[in-house]
Parts: C-alpha cells; sequence; structure tokens
C-alpha cells in the first residue's frame, strides 16, 4: 500500500550504518468514527479521541483477479501508539522480543514465518494480552483525556524490566498467536469482528 519505498543509512553516535527502510503511505485522517463498528466503552473512546486513518489497499493479493480500483483499510496507529505509552514495561519489552525472535527464526519445520506471521499479529496478541490486565481499563482511562504529543517514542529510554517478566510475556503473546492461528482467527483488537487471519484462510 505505499507508493514509495526508501532505503536509508544511519551514521550516528549511538548507531553505526544501520540500514533503515521507510515506506511512504497517503493517508486520509477522518475524525469521524461513525463509520466504524462501536466496541467497548474504554476502547471506544480511544478511537474517538484520534479517530481513524484509511490508507490504500489493493485488494489483488486477496482476490486472485486484476483490479483497477484499490480499497481502503482503517488504521489506527494513533491509538496503538498511546497503547504501547501506557502499556507496561515488561509486556512491551516482551513484544520487542517477539519480533526479534521472529526475524531471526525465518524458517521453522519448513515454513517460512514472514509468509504467515506478521508484525502486526504479534502486536495485535500484545494488545489483547494488555487487556487482560486487570488494571486495563484503569491505564486507558488515564490517557483518555490526555493531550496526545506525537514526539513521544514509547519504546525509547524504557528500564529494561526482569528478564524473567520478559519471557513470561513473551510466551504468552506466542501461546496466544498459535491458539488463534489454530482456530483461523485473529480479532483486529480496535475492531473486533475483523479476522486477521481471513486472506490467509482465503488462500487455503
Amino acid at each position: 500500500s505505499s507508493i514509495q519505498h526508501l532505503e536509508l543509512i544511519w551514521h550516528g553516535t549511538e548507531y553505526k550504518w544501520l540500514n533503515i527502510n521507510v515506506d511512504i503511505v497517503p493517508a486520509v485522517h477522518c475524525t469521524s468514527t461513525d463509520c466504524i463498528q462501536k466496541i467497548d466503552s474504554v476502547r471506544q473512546c480511544l478511537i474517538n479521541k484520534h479517530g481513524v486513518l484509511f490508507v490504500p489497499k489493493w485488494s489483488d493479493e486477496l482476490i486472485d483477479q486484476p483490479t483497477e480500483a484499490g480499497l481502503c483499510k482503517m488504521c489506527f496507529s494513533f491509538s496503538e501508539h498511546e497503547l504501547f505509552d501506557v502499556m507496561p514495561a515488561a509486556l512491551k519489552q516482551a513484544y520487542m522480543l517477539a519480533k526479534i525472535l521472529t526475524s531471526l527464526c525465518p524458517v521453522i519445520e519448513g515454513i517460512e514465518i514472514g509468509r504467515c506471521i506478521t508484525s502486526y499479529m504479534l502486536k495485535t496478541c500484545t494488545f489483547l494480552e494488555f487487556k487482560e490486565m486487570d488494571d486495563f481499563d484503569g491505564m486507558l482511562n488515564s490517557i483518555i483525556h490526555k493531550r496526545f504529543d506525537y514526539d513521544i517514542e514509547p519504546f525509547k529510554h524504557v528500564e529494561l524490566s526482569p528478564s524473567t517478566k520478559i519471557i513470561f510475556w513473551t510466551k504468552r503473546i506466542f501461546q496466544r498467536l498459535e491458539d488463534s492461528i489454530n482456530a483461523w482467527k485473529i480479532d483486529e483488537f480496535l475492531q473486533p469482528g475483523c479476522n486477521l487471519l481471513y486472506h490467509a484462510m482465503y488462500k487455503e
């Protein structure tokens, strides 16, 4: 869905020759949320605060026929940014570790992991684990009326959590992912009912 792909090399005081891939994607910001499915009040308040981005999603990869018109998909990047910002550090770092593990293990038992597990699936499973925490509603309510700072980087300068906690949550993320794949269903966190594995079922 990107219109331009940039490959950069960063050379600075902390990182030397760091390869950075950047996708430039056009998006339309819609502040009205009447067009999307209503969910529980806490998550709905977060969506109402940020609205939704519509980005192009061409359908050739989903439907085995060429099409001149493109489709759009909903993107909740602002809401997701704040979810990570308020998320406990151990779970946040477990998500980072899960992404690293999937990139270091490109093939498992003859299956190309990159073709069946996306970082968005890992992110969704992480959010679902977050939602199961007893104080999830309280943590989310703390940011509903707080001014959103676009300059905050939720993954930067976070003190490393005890390894046992990170490993615990990493296992939980992968277990949820495995259970979801076996059930052929991973619900979009902010739009329950939108199955992230639908395209996989179509291809199968």
